[in-house]
């Protein structure tokens, strides 16, 4: 009898607890819903979908057509905003941005072939937090503008959850990968600065 009643007990949890699991994601799908509706963007993702998975996939537009995708998903070990587009790829080589911190946590997997770009309209305090790799001096000169290093400017310290990652450009994609953090700030921080890259004056001029 006992054991009758503890399962009815233990079954009625399991079920209470499904039920407000699927209640607060169904209200985090429509919040998101919302959210992007009301910045221009699309949320990809079904209610199905949104009742059973944690990642997500957001999908907007730049105002000069560059159609840009941001995934929230688990990558080595880590939950991360990613954001890319194939619109704007650099003419060749390969630009990395990414905080001093990170890029000494990763030194024992050094970039090969790459250098640290310098620019002295970009020796400001704000910009000291980061360090910029090139694999061509003229990269940097080209298409890290004011407006990138505006973009780059208050963001949490890393490694606090919402503090960018790892800034990736090459001729195929632009990859920016930031902390997750649950809050619209962090998003609207992330598509600045991807707007910010691909937005150069020089990047229809190839």
């Amino acid at each position: 009898m006992q054991i009758n009643i503890l399962l009815t007990i233990l079954v009625g949890l399991v079920i209470a607890i499904s039920i407000y699991l699927g209640f607060s994601r169904r209200q985090r799908h429509l919040q998101r819903q919302r959210g992007t509706a009301k910045r221009g963007w699309r949320y990809t993702n079904s209610l199905l979908h949104s009742l059973f998975r944690t990642d997500y996939v957001i999908a907007g537009r730049i105002p000069d057509r560059t159609i840009w995708e941001m995934r929230r998903t688990h990558k080595r070990g880590l939950l991360l905003f990613i954001w890319t587009t194939s619109d704007a790829p650099l003419p060749y080589g390969l630009i990395r941005i990414r905080p001093r911190r990170a890029a000494t946590a990763h030194s024992s997997q050094p970039d090969i072939q790459l250098a640290v770009w310098q620019n002295k309209s970009w020796q400001q305090p704000i910009l000291s937090d980061y360090m910029v790799l090139t694999s061509h001096q003229q990269l940097g000169d080209r298409f890290l503008t004011q407006e990138v290093a505006l973009a780059l400017s208050y963001w949490p310290e890393w490694p606090l959850p919402g503090a960018l990652e790892e800034v990736t450009w090459d001729h195929h994609i632009l990859e920016i990968q930031v902390r997750h953090f649950d809050d619209w700030a962090t998003v609207d921080r992330l598509v600045i600065l991807g707007t910010a890259l691909v937005s150069s004056p020089v990047i229809g001029n190839q």
